[in-house]
C-alpha cells in the first residue's frame, strides 16, 4: 500500500508502507519491530508505533528513537514514535502426541475395562497371550519364519496326497 506525501508540479509523491517499514526494521535490534507506520502530509511526519519487548532497556529504547528520527530527519520528514508492550503469550498445554491418538484411548479404555473384569490374573494371562502372539508373528512373517512356513506347507499337501 502506498502512502500519498505531496504533490508537486512534477506529480505525486507516495512513500510504499511495506519499504518504509522494512526500512525501520533495519535501523532495530533483533527484539524491536515495527508494528504500524501512518504518514501525515499535513505534517510531513511519520507516526510509527513500535513493538516494545516484555524485558527491555530504556537506553535502548532511547538510542533506537534517535536513530529512527534521525534517519527520517534525513528523509525530510519528522518522526513520532509509539511503542505498544508485546505481552509474552501464554502457551497452551500440549498434550504428547500419543494422547492425540485416538488408537491409545482405546488402548487405555480396553485395559481399564480388562482390569476391572478379569482382574489381575486375568490381564496378566491376556498379557502374556499377547506379547507370545507378537512374537510368533513377528517370527513368521520375517525371512526365516517365511522359509520355515513354507516348508510346513509343503510337508502338510504331502501328507495330505498321500
Amino acid at each position: 500500500m502506498y502512502l500519498f506525501w505531496k504533490s508537486t508540479a512534477l506529480g505525486s509523491l507516495s512513500l510504499s508502507r511495506e519499504g518504509i517499514t522494512e526500512f525501520i526494521n533495519s535501523l532495530l535490534l533483533p527484539s524491536y519491530a515495527c508494528k504500524e507506520v501512518a504518514l501525515s502530509r499535513a505534517e510531513n511526519s511519520l507516526y510509527i508505533v513500535l513493538s516494545l519487548p516484555h524485558p527491555h532497556n530504556t537506553l535502548e529504547v532511547k538510542m533506537l528513537e534517535e536513530k529512527i528520527s534521525a534517519s527520517c530527519n534525513e528523509m525530510g520528514l519528522g518522526a513520532h514514535i509509539s511503542w505498544t508492550e508485546e505481552k509474552q503469550p501464554i502457551e497452551p498445554r500440549v498434550f504428547p502426541e500419543i494422547l492425540k491418538n485416538p488408537l491409545s484411548w482405546t488402548v487405555g479404555a480396553a485395559g481399564l475395562t480388562a482390569l476391572i473384569h478379569m482382574r489381575i490374573r486375568g490381564v496378566l494371562w491376556t498379557i502374556v497371550v499377547g506379547a507370545l502372539t507378537f512374537v510368533i508373528a513377528r517370527f513368521l512373517l520375517s525371512e526365516n519364519g517365511q522359509i520355515l512356513l513354507h516348508r510346513f506347507i509343503n510337508r502338510v499337501k504331502q501328507i495330505i496326497r498321500r
